[in-house]
């Protein structure tokens, strides 16, 4: 319902505007020129940050941080004969996770764009999986 609101809304902003810029007296049309403009300005900010969202995302920003926690598996697993079976069995699994996050963001970064939605999924996941590490090696330490 408030969806259809703003949806009704902007369309009626941007009619308005329109309307203005065409037919509106000299003081609306520059407004509404003066909108335009700043919208068009804007539009382009959000591209740019969009292109440099995919320029880090290309230049590897989650794979190091996948690779560090790949690296904490590693020594996890040179210690596994003194881990109890629940653990290296959660090690495993974690493990797996880690490979699938990988080859999401390897999918990702052969993308030409990504979107904020997927951006935020890996850094979710990331964040889980950091976390599930975390509790893992708490858990070991104990």
């Amino acid at each position: 319902m408030i969806g259809k609101l703003i949806k009704w809304g902007l369309i009626l902003v941007v009619g308005i505007l329109i309307y203005n810029y065409f037919f509106g007296t000299p003081e609306e049309k520059e407004t509404s020129k003066k909108i335009f403009g700043e919208t068009k300005e804007l539009v382009s900010s959000v591209t740019n940050l969009l292109k440099s969202e995919k320029e880090k995302f290309d230049a590897g920003k989650y794979d190091q941080a996948l690779d560090k926690i790949g690296n904490v598996y590693d020594k996890l697993k040179d210690v596994a004969s003194s881990l109890k079976p629940e653990d290296l069995d959660r090690l495993k699994e974690l493990e797996q996770q880690r490979e699938e996050l990988q080859k999401l963001v390897d999918d990702m970064s052969q993308q030409d764009s990504t979107t904020k939605e997927e951006t935020a999924k890996v850094q979710n996941e990331l964040e889980d999986l950091l976390k599930e590490t975390q509790d893992l090696l708490s858990n070991v330490n104990k």
